[in-house]
């Protein structure tokens, strides 16, 4: 019987308005594989509110769950909308905490390519998760520190969507050896 290799994981992280969910949806389209869109816009939608600090946990869990359901109908890659150490940040900076079980989740957490969607795209309001190009650029400073903090090597995916896809596409195809 034939070994089927393992999915290849891919994270598309960066701060809210910089393009992460458009990038994972047209890169699963192209690979014709599938994605997991983030669940705490999700969580959020349901919710209609902001996520409080009691919330994190199910966040994380949610977003865990998703990647495990998708990744058994991907093909080769799976595409994810952001990680566990995106839901640390966001909990840090808007709630000045985060439960320990997500933090070493977080740390725990492999992808075998991290993508760095930057912030050179328009900022556009959106639902009752965005809160201005400020905040953005801040935010995007601290996922920088984190990913260099924890030696997590990331390609930093900048332009217009078609850059962004092209620039994605070159590091996956090279990276991975996804063809």
């Amino acid at each position: 019987m034939e070994k089927v290799p393992p999915i290849k994981r891919v994270a598309i992280v960066g701060a809210e308005c910089t393009g992460k969910t458009t990038l994972a949806h047209e890169l699963a389209r192209h690979y014709r594989t599938a994605w997991v869109p983030e669940y705490v816009r999700e969580f959020v939608d349901k919710k209609k509110s902001l996520p409080e600090l009691a919330d994190i946990i199910k966040i994380a869990h949610g977003q865990k769950e998703r990647e495990a359901i998708l990744s058994a109908k991907a093909k080769q890659i799976l595409f994810c909308d952001t990680n566990l150490m995106m839901t640390v940040l966001y909990s840090d900076y808007y709630l000045g905490t985060c439960p320990p079980e997500v933090r070493q989740a977080a740390q725990e957490e492999y992808h075998d390519l991290v993508l760095f969607a930057q912030d050179d795209i328009p900022w556009i309001p959106d639902t009752l998760q965005r809160d201005g190009p400020e905040v953005r650029a801040i935010l995007q400073d601290r996922i920088r520190q984190e990913l260099n903090r924890r030696k997590i090597e990331y390609l930093p995916i900048t332009g217009a969507l078609k850059e962004r896809l092209h620039g994605s596409i070159e590091a996956i195809d090279n990276k991975l050896l996804i063809r």
